[in-house]
């Protein structure tokens, strides 16, 4: 599993998947869930407005009622793939009985969300599983993958069919161990963070690049990130164990081929997948 989840324990981590799936099978609409919708049914007020860089989406408690804020300025708008997921995101701190309770009694105070992963805060990775697990049950995500598209192919295809962020796809395509992978997203600084799948990393594939980190030279990723604000759909490139991973030697016997494949996240940067061939 990759390390932004290492920090929760395993039971933990399942209570809050289970809640979040049965939660879907009470609100979900067609094989989908709208957020907005359950922050009415809960009556949790919320508003669009344009804060910045502040934050992606905030929940607060006053006078007795609970408020979302969501920044348009960085959401897009609504109904939209990153706002589905931070108003998601928001709804797992509300429903997540020590998140609410801790706003509640002013032990947690409203703090900054931002989509995609970014943080290294327990309560963070707790809400950004919650909103997951909302958006993608398990068992559906599973029929989704058995439709036969691999790699960065199948992130665009469960963006789609779930509406919901290729970055929170690409994560659970990992998580799930489908495919012996590593994901990589990256921002203007260069790597922000990495995760592996369990096939990946058992196999001894652990130290890869450092976050940080330029793109690998001449690799599909640099070609990407030099033209974020063109639309280049997956840049797909053959590449080598080595590359991701220096400390693996090249005359080692684990430097295999793999694929690299990469798509654009616009001004949030990009998204890499790096596997080898099912």
């Amino acid at each position: 599993m990759g390390y932004l989840y290492d920090q929760i324990a395993a039971d933990r981590y399942s209570e809050i998947e289970e809640f979040a799936e049965f939660l879907w099978g009470e609100y979900s609409v067609n094989g989908r869930i709208d957020p907005l919708k359950i922050l009415d049914e809960k009556e949790i007020t919320y508003s669009f407005g344009d804060y910045g860089d502040a934050f992606d989406g905030l929940l607060e408690y006053e006078d007795d009622d609970f408020h979302v804020y969501l920044n348009q300025s960085r959401l897009v708008g609504i109904g939209k793939p990153r706002t589905r997921f931070t108003a998601s995101h928001e709804l797992g701190h509300y429903f997540i009985d020590e998140h609410r309770n801790g706003l509640v009694s002013g032990s947690l105070a409203p703090h900054a969300s931002f989509t995609g992963y970014q943080s290294n805060q327990i309560i963070e990775i707790e809400a950004d599983h919650f909103a997951s697990h909302l958006l993608m049950p398990a068992s559906l995500f599973a029929k989704k993958v058995a439709n036969g598209a691999i790699g960065m192919e199948a992130v665009l295809r469960l963006s789609e069919a779930f509406g919901t962020s290729r970055t929170a796809c690409g994560v659970r395509l990992v998580k799930e161990d489908i495919l012996s992978c590593a994901l990589f997203k990256w921002n203007k600084d260069g790597l922000h963070w990495k995760f592996l799948s369990d096939e990946f990393y058992q196999s001894g594939l652990r130290r890869s690049i450092e976050k940080g980190s330029s793109a690998p030279e001449g690799s599909g990723t640099e070609e990407v990130l030099q033209s974020l604000k063109k639309p280049t759909g997956v840049v797909r490139r053959g590449t080598t164990v080595n590359t991701w991973f220096p400390n693996i030697s090249h005359g080692s016997g684990k430097n295999d081929i793999l694929i690299e494949e990469t798509i654009s996240l616009g001004k949030f940067g990009a998204l890499t997948l790096v596997y080898r061939e099912p």
